[in-house]
Order: structure tokens, then sequence, then C-alpha cells
């Protein structure tokens, strides 16, 4: 149990291309938010979700909160998780990740680096919503916030501006493709009916 480390679940709700809430798709009787939870709080003594609809998790046993900055896309989401947080050093990761293992959080939160965020990477593609992120990153955060307006940005845009600030505050990638615990699905997550079959028979 890590208790100066806080895991933080992100939830972004409704996804466009399956109609519905991805988190609260059952798997072998339990929801995706079920199974993500049930692995963050084997790990964290404090456990964060952000949504801003926290009212269908309150099943969960975790701190909810909504974004400090709605509508702003994943940005918003991990402001406002660092923002409520009882540690400087927190873990993310996105509600639609069921197959993402322990050893590879704890890989994460143990990895040595002098730099405010680290994320993996796997196959040249950098996972922005399953790493480490420090409370220090908030006064940057806030900065682009206040002035960046997305609502109207497509997500490829939204991406890009989350790499902006990867830039601006300077971030540890780690290519995780090497390592014992990986698998070419570990971040496989839930855009599409195929993927969520694809979970199913993963976790039989």
């Amino acid at each position: 149990m890590y208790y100066n480390v806080s895991g933080i679940i992100l939830s972004g709700g409704k996804n466009i291309r399956m109609g519905i809430n991805k988190s609260l798709l059952k798997i072998n009787g339990e929801s995706v938010i079920e199974l993500i939870a049930k692995k963050v709080q084997n790990l964290f003594q404090d456990v964060l979700l952000i949504s801003n609809e926290p009212e269908l998790y309150s099943f969960l046993n975790v701190r909810l909160f909504r974004d400090v900055y709605p509508s702003k896309g994943p940005m918003s989401g991990i402001h406002s998780g660092l923002v409520n947080s009882t540690t400087d050093k927190n873990f993310f990761i996105s509600c639609d990740l069921p197959l993402i293992k322990k050893e590879f959080i704890e890989y994460m939160i143990n990895y040595k680096s002098d730099k405010l965020i680290v994320l993996p990477s796997a196959n040249n593609y950098i996972q922005t919503l399953s790493g480490v992120y420090h409370k220090k990153c908030i006064p940057y955060l806030e900065s682009r916030l206040r002035v960046n307006t997305e609502d109207g940005l497509s997500r490829k845009q939204r991406r890009y501006s989350l790499i902006e600030f990867f830039m601006e505050v300077g971030a540890e990638i780690v290519d995780v493709t090497s390592l014992p615990f990986y698998e070419k699905n570990i971040f496989l997550n839930l855009t599409k009916i195929e993927d969520y079959e694809t979970v199913k028979q993963s976790l039989k």
C-alpha cells in the first residue's frame, strides 16, 4: 500500500463512437470502472475519481470530484485530480483501460525521475492518461486552462494541447515495451464495441 502517492481515475463519461458510458460496461458481472477502482484501491490509500457526472459512481468507495474547469478535455481532469489530491505524487489512469496491470502501476510510481511528469510509451505512442503527475504541475495547467477554451477543438487538437503542456513542463517518457509486464493489449482502451469484446475475452 502506498501512502505517499494518490491514485486518480479519470472518467470522461459518454463515448461518442459507442454512444454509451464505457466505464459502466459489464465484464464478468462487474463494471469496467469497478475493475479499475479495485486495482487502484489495492495500491493506494487515497483514491479519487474525477467526473462531471459523479453521481454515476456513488457506489464506489472513492472520493468523487468534478472538473474545476469543465468541458476542457483531459487536461481539466488532470488539473482537478491534482488540486484535490492529498499527495505531491499522483498516479493517473483513464476509466477505459481495464487491462492495465498492477505491475505496470508499481513500475511507474517507483520509476526514479526528476521530472514533474512520467509517462509510458508503447510503439511510439505516448500514453498520456496512465502516468505519474506531481502537484507542481497545477500552475502550468491553470495558466493554460484559464485562457484555452477548448470547447470547439477536435480530439486531435485537444491531444496536441496536452502534448504542448508536456513540452512546457518537461515530461519523462518511458518505453515499456521491453518490460516483463508488457502485453500488446495492456493499453487497449474501450473506444469501439470490438475493443469491448477483446477485453471480455482477455479477462475470461
